[in-house]
């Protein structure tokens, strides 16, 4: 049976913060190092330098998470490619004036609290796709604010299936494609298609030595339904 998928009428329109949900990936420590750079991202002296500064208007610490991360290993899960110009001359573009009164703050989270997506981050583990999870993320808190419908979509799905059209999986792609992907092909629920294995993670969000996924037209929890 071909796995189901959730035609979507796209309404684009601005978007808010994003949410879903994932399990956390397994730890590793020995992430690849390529492209350059094997300082740790993570620097005493540069936290120093910021906590230094009498304007700075945050404070720095360590994040556990990327302790052990070098700069090229970091610059490898930033994965949104430079989009060509020519892919871009048919995206309508919306302008405002520069007399817009924009409010002094603003909480999507209080905007929308029947949202149970917006506010919950995602873990993109190890892989380049965070041009995935931010087209998905944005897609289903856009169902929740203008459809009122809780749903959580497969990153995965987008992800192994879009291919060439998206760019490169994992080692990263364009997040307008994304968007054409979902406009062409639908995208089915995060229960259908769920990012991270729940035994022996053999995701590349788990373990970077692992491939892209292969686009699977299936669900891989037989029992959930698909909508």
């Amino acid at each position: 049976m071909g796995m189901p998928l959730l035609l979507l009428l796209l309404i684009l329109v601005a978007a808010g913060p994003q949410a879903g949900r994932a399990a956390k990936p397994i730890p590793n420590l020995q992430l690849m190092t390529k492209e350059g750079g094997s300082s740790r991202i993570i620097q005493d002296d540069i936290i120093k330098a910021i906590n230094k500064h009498p304007n700075a208007g945050w404070t720095a610490a360590r994040n556990p998470y990327f302790a052990n991360y070098t700069t090229a290993q970091f610059k490898h899960i930033l994965g949104v490619k430079p989009t060509p110009h020519s892919v871009l001359n048919d995206v309508p573009v919306k302008t405002y004036p520069r007399s817009l009164m924009l409010p002094k703050e603003f909480d999507a989270r209080s905007a929308w609290s029947q949202c149970n997506t917006i506010g919950t981050i995602l873990d993109q583990g190890h892989c380049g796709s965070c041009w995935a999870f931010g087209a998905v993320e944005c897609l289903q808190d856009r169902f929740c604010i203008h459809f009122n419908m809780n749903i959580s979509l497969s990153v995965n799905d987008l992800v192994a299936c879009c291919g060439f059209m998206c760019g490169d999986g994992c080692d990263g792609g364009y997040p307008i494609m994304a968007w054409r992907y979902f406009v062409r092909n639908g995208v089915v629920t995060d229960e259908c298609d769920p990012y991270f294995d729940q035994v022996g993670c053999k995701h590349p969000g788990c373990e970077p030595a692992y491939p892209t996924p292969v686009c699977e037209k299936k669900c891989k929890r037989s029992t959930k339904m698909a909508l």
